[in-house]
């Protein structure tokens, strides 16, 4: 049976500007702290697409669980790199169409 996904957009909130890898960092840190390994195995998180220009990115997690994805991003720990979701879609280009739709923020 096919997987499927949906995407949460978030806002990267930082003092200078991440690198993709940071963020995922961020990301596969605020499930495992709240879920551990069982967690990530569960909702394999991904960065999908990221606007580092409005500092928001889409990721892709498993739809059963994309809550529980949510929920680690909203008790994640203040760290050099914060994440903070703003919405979920059902496709990627949905959530590109999303992004290019928010204002970039000052």
């Amino acid at each position: 049976m096919k997987e499927k996904y949906r995407y949460i957009i978030a806002r990267v909130d930082a003092g200078n500007r991440p690198t993709r890898e940071q963020i995922e960092a961020a990301c596969i840190y605020a499930v495992f702290r709240l879920y551990g390994v069982v967690g990530l195995s569960k909702l394999r998180p991904s960065l999908a697409f990221y606007d580092e220009e409005k500092q928001l990115c889409a990721f892709k997690v498993l739809r059963n669980n994309y809550r529980e994805f949510v929920l680690a991003l909203d008790l994640m720990p203040r760290q050099d790199v914060n994440l903070r979701p703003l919405k979920t879609t059902g496709t990627l280009r949905k959530a590109k169409r999303i992004i290019a739709s928010i204002p970039r923020q000052e």
